[in-house]
């Protein structure tokens, strides 16, 4: 990953207030948009191994993740939007054709602890993968990996192992697991 994006200047409460570098927010230890996506299948969830050149690289990490840039607009035009940011990633990391519609919210939380830097407000989104609409899954350089994994079964392994996961995502397995 080169260089860092444009992303929505927020407050706490998680309002847009401007733009700036992500780098600024991350050495003024402001919070940031986070889009987080979990593809399901029956009761199976995809999991991604965070690639080389990452953040929390060779860890297991939700199917798609990544910061809200600020050209992610709503269907209304409004900048850092969640769902566009999410579908985005998809595709990125992925190679999905996920849109907005497709992707349904489960979470909306603060996710801060002393090694997260910088805080992300976190949007966490469940798609039923469905291989005709979205294609098949072919992952870019930004991912190590993926596999298909039960629910539970990841949703125990990130409770007893979260060092295997990247810091946000045994937290978002215990929402997907509540909401299923």
């Amino acid at each position: 990953m080169t260089g860092f994006p444009d992303i929505p200047l927020i407050t706490w409460e998680d309002e847009v207030v401007g733009q700036a570098q992500l780098s600024v927010v991350r050495k003024l230890g402001l919070p940031a948009r986070a889009a987080r996506v979990f593809l399901v299948n029956d009761n199976e969830v995809l999991l991604q191994k965070r690639g080389a050149g990452v953040d929390h690289d060779g860890v297991e990490d939700c199917s798609a993740e990544g910061w809200v840039d600020i050209e992610d607009t709503s269907d209304s035009g409004e900048p850092g939007d969640y769902s566009a940011a999410g579908a985005r990633e998809s595709g990125e990391e992925l190679g999905l054709t996920i849109v907005k519609h497709d992707l349904v919210e489960v979470a909306h939380y603060l996710f801060h602890t002393a090694n997260t830097n910088p805080p992300e407000w976190t949007k966490l989104f469940v798609v039923e993968y469905l291989p005709d609409r979205h294609g098949d899954v072919r992952h870019n350089d930004e991912v190590a990996g993926t596999q298909w994994i039960g629910i539970g079964d990841a949703h125990q392994w990130a409770r007893s192992a979260p060092q295997d996961f990247e810091p946000g995502a045994p937290l978002a397995l215990d929402y997907l697991a509540k909401s299923m």
